[in-house]
């Protein structure tokens, strides 16, 4: 990780975990944009620690195609009887795992007049 954070020394990311230093404020941003964090969660302590995208969104979905995403579905632990999943979108890039997943569950009985309809 501190590779990732482009930190010179391991010694300073121990540091900022331990909490005798301080993130900068370029690799708090950087780590919300690389791995969808939501500024709240870090700033406010939010439930929601990951930022979702909009699943009734064409533009979102598109967009994350275009990136190279790769789309997968990560269904409930009931979906044989609920038909529920959510749509995430993967990818590998530098090393790192990159996982964004839709706001709601779709599946077949939708609430939305079927934009949630996966």
């Amino acid at each position: 990780m501190s590779d990732f954070y482009e930190f010179e020394k391991v010694s300073y990311l121990e540091n900022c975990e331990s909490g005798r230093d301080e993130f900068l404020a370029k690799s708090i941003k950087k780590l919300e944009q690389v791995f969808f964090i939501n500024s709240k969660y870090l700033q406010e302590g939010e439930t929601s620690i990951f930022k979702p995208f909009n699943i009734g969104s064409e533009e979102d979905c598109y967009s994350y195609l275009e990136q190279n995403f790769k789309p997968c579905f990560l269904c409930s632990p009931s979906f044989d009887q609920s038909g529920q999943a959510y749509l995430i979108f993967w990818k590998e890039d530098e090393g790192y795992y990159r996982i964004i997943q839709s706001n709601a569950m779709g599946g077949f009985h939708s609430p939305g007049g079927g934009k949630n309809i996966i």
